[in-house]
């Protein structure tokens, strides 16, 4: 069967395009796949109530808004986590997992907007597993001050055109 040698050879390199083709907007490489035209950030943000103890319930308002040229979660099945987290210091470190996660599955056309409303706890706060939970060697005690975070795509699923605007403090 040589003859179909040729026709099989390149309907798997038609198969491999489509798959990149389809997978655009997604990367599991550690960030050094293709970038794309999209580009997310969080505006409006607000916390209230503006003081709360670890228990009390906020709500956590804003407007993630996708300032690229291209749909993010143009496809079904296509997500990327929104962040909230606890921060002396006004930072979304490393290896933080936040207090709340929230999936986004909704597409954001390009120049589109998207609105989130949470309620959630900041209970622990700063859930790093680096440094703990504001604990030191004389015990774990919520910060005086603080601020709340949100980030947008805070796995880094879509490569961005900026990853740097992804995030927001109040």
């Amino acid at each position: 069967m040589p003859e179909r040698k040729g026709p099989i050879r390149a309907g798997w390199v038609l198969a491999l395009a489509c798959l990149a083709a389809c997978s655009h907007g997604k990367k599991d490489d550690g960030g050094s796949g293709p970038h794309t035209n999209i580009d997310l950030t969080v505006t409006d943000f607000k916390v209230a109530p503006g003081a709360a103890d670890a228990e009390d319930i906020l709500n956590l308002t804003g407007t993630i808004h996708n300032i690229g040229s291209e749909t993010a979660n143009p496809n079904q099945g296509d997500s990327f986590l929104l962040l909230f987290n606890l921060s002396t210091d006004g930072t979304i470190e490393l290896k933080e997992q936040g207090f709340y996660q929230q999936a986004i599955t909704d597409p954001i056309p390009a120049g589109g907007t998207l609105s989130f409303d949470v309620q959630a706890p900041y209970g622990g706060g700063e859930t790093q597993a680096l440094f703990g939970n504001f604990c030191s060697v004389f015990g774990c005690t919520s910060p005086q001050t603080g601020v709340i975070g949100v980030k947008v795509d805070s796995t880094d699923v879509i490569n961005e055109l900026d990853e740097g605007n992804n995030f927001q403090f109040v």
